[in-house]
Order: structure tokens, then sequence, then C-alpha cells
């Protein structure tokens, strides 16, 4: 408790006490009229022990989640950690992949969104976002004179309804902004190359096919003059693939079309 804010107060009820009028009771001590007639009346009601503070702690408090629910969201959040670190996997761990992991498990009662994200920070679960840093260094760019001279490809992972996780392959030509994309289950070799023969299908062989190096372009670790399953098929159909890092300036047309 404060005791100036108390001492102020019952100075407020010694002068209403002793004859002065609430407006002159706002004079002398500098308060507002309604600061004054709210301590009489607290007064009249409580006498002196209405003076002191009361606790601000709201009179419903939200409702608590049974304690065997949040276990299940803990242990779920775990899971998908786990099955997060394998090889190729998608990495979605957030509320939403949670949320629909409970409804595929036949759980009786799902959290909302928010709920789940407050078990988790209770439980200290949750990761503060890096900040992000202005690029220390500026990469070139081919420059795209006419349509089929570069197609931008990328991965924009999202999860449906129900906690499907799904990488969304996607690609734009950078001179037409023609775009296209298709879904995947996984994110492995196998569905970039078949992406690639999609986009070469549809969009038109490119001289240059730009990719960033996640290991189903690159090949990963591939032993000494072993070149990967999208390299070689690259180099089968006839377009330069080009390499550029996790840098989102680097390829922004395919960028901007996740966006949109």
């Amino acid at each position: 408790m404060n005791s100036e804010l108390e001492s102020e107060r019952r100075t407020a009820i010694h002068l209403l006490r002793s004859g002065n009028t609430p407006q002159e009771v706002t004079k002398e001590l500098q308060r507002s009229l309604a600061w004054v007639y709210k301590w009489q009346q607290r007064h009249a009601q409580e006498g002196w022990a209405g003076l002191q503070d009361r606790s601000r702690r709201p009179h419903q408090q939200p409702r608590q989640h049974p304690e065997a629910l949040r276990q299940q969201v803990r242990t779920t959040r775990s899971e998908l950690e786990a099955e997060a670190a394998q090889p190729d996997a998608l990495g979605h761990i957030g509320a939403p992949t949670i949320q629909g992991r409970l409804r595929a498990k036949g759980a009786v009662m799902v959290p909302s969104v928010s709920s789940i994200e407050r078990i988790l920070h209770q439980a200290h679960l949750t990761h503060s976002r890096r900040p992000t840093a202005a690029p220390a260094e500026t990469y070139p760019q081919v420059q795209a004179t006419a349509t089929q001279r570069v197609i931008q490809v990328d991965i924009y992972p999202k999860w449906l309804t129900g906690g499907q996780a799904v990488a969304g392959f996607n690609a734009s030509d950078i001179s037409s902004r023609l775009a296209t994309g298709q879904p995947y289950l996984q994110r492995r070799a196998v569905e970039a190359a078949d992406f690639l023969l999609y986009i070469w299908q549809t969009l038109g062989l490119p001289q240059y096919t730009q990719v960033d190096n996640e290991g189903c372009f690159s090949g990963g670790s591939p032993p000494p003059y072993v070149l990967g399953r999208v390299v070689r098929l690259g180099l089968w159909v006839g377009t330069e693939l080009l390499f550029s890092p996790y840098h989102p300036e680097s390829n922004g047309y395919v960028e901007r079309f996740h966006q949109e």
C-alpha cells in the first residue's frame, strides 16, 4: 500500500468532516471533484479501512484449462519438435499445428490458438523471434530481358485445417510475372524434380532456373564427384541452375508471389 496516498485520502476525510465542502477540498489537495466524492463514499460505506488500496486482480479469472489438457499441448509440441528435426521435414511446430494435431488425435477439448500459445509460454516452450538484420552483402541478380530467361523457384510451407503440413513449391517468370505452384507433403529431391518438370512444361524452359541452397535442390552433401538429382535434371533438359543463398532479396519476385 502507498502510505502517502492513504494519508492524502485520510486528510480529505478530515477536511470534509471539519466542515469543508468537496469543492474546497479539491482546491486544498489539488484533486478532482470526482476523486473527493469517491473517497467520501468509500469512507461512508467501509469506514477508514475503505481508504486502503484494493486489489486490481479481475473478479473473474480466465478459464484455466485442465492440467491433463495442458500436458497434451506440451507433449504435442515436443513430438512436433522431434519430427521437425528429421531430414526433409516441414518443421511446423506452432500453435495452429498443435491445434490441428490435437484434433487429429481426437482430443475431447481443443484449446484456441491463443490458449495454446499461452500454455507454451507458461511452460517456457516458446522462442523469441530473432530480429532481422540488414543484409551485409548485395547479391548480383540476373536481369531478365525477355520471357523464359529466368524462372525463380522457392518453397512456401503452410499447414491446412486439421494440422496437415504441406510444402508449397512456387515458381515465377520474373519477366512476364507468370506464376504457378504445386503442393507436396514433403520437400525432398523427388518432389523438387517433379515440380521443376511441371513448371518447365507449364511456363516453358528458361535459360536460367533459380533455386536456393536447400538440400532438395542442391543435393545436400553428396559424395565427391556426385551430382544431385536436380542438378543432373537441369543439365539433362538444358537449363542453367542458379543457386542463391537463403536471402529473400536474392529471389524477390517469387517471394512477393508468396506474399500475394
